[in-house]
């Protein structure tokens, strides 16, 4: 490997970029959960469902704030969150269950999806396009 030299710039190089995802990942992951807490809430709204409360996070309430029928809660520890609503019985109340279960990773989805191609495009302008 007569082409490959690693020096101490360069591992100082790969610890700085290592450092920043990571500061990336902890700065997004409460983004992430809201997101996908409110893709379950829009579900169940479009639904019909009954919300009663969304809730980004656990443990010790930061916020609270109840607009129309529905209780907004932001606590402490945001890696959690969940959604409260009454759901109707019957077998259309189950398929409706598993719509909106499903919006959250969805909406996680869209946002990873968006997320890449808004980051690889400014990459590519900054480092490839001229």
């Amino acid at each position: 490997m007569a082409g490959l030299r690693v020096t101490p710039a360069t591992n100082a190089a790969q610890a700085s970029a290592v450092v920043v995802v990571l500061l990336a990942y902890l700065a997004l992951l409460p983004v992430a959960v809201a997101l996908h807490e409110l893709g379950h809430a829009a579900a169940a709204h479009w639904l019909g469902l009954e919300l009663r409360v969304i809730q980004s996070g656990a443990g010790r309430l930061w916020w609270e704030r109840k607009f129309g029928t529905v209780t907004w809660r932001v606590k402490g520890n945001l890696l959690s969150g969940k959604v409260e609503m009454t759901l109707p019985g019957g077998s259309n109340g189950r398929r409706n269950y598993m719509l909106m279960i499903a919006a959250g990773p969805l909406v996680n989805i869209v946002a990873v999806i968006i997320g890449s191609a808004l980051v690889f495009g400014f990459l590519w302008f900054w480092f490839v396009a001229e």
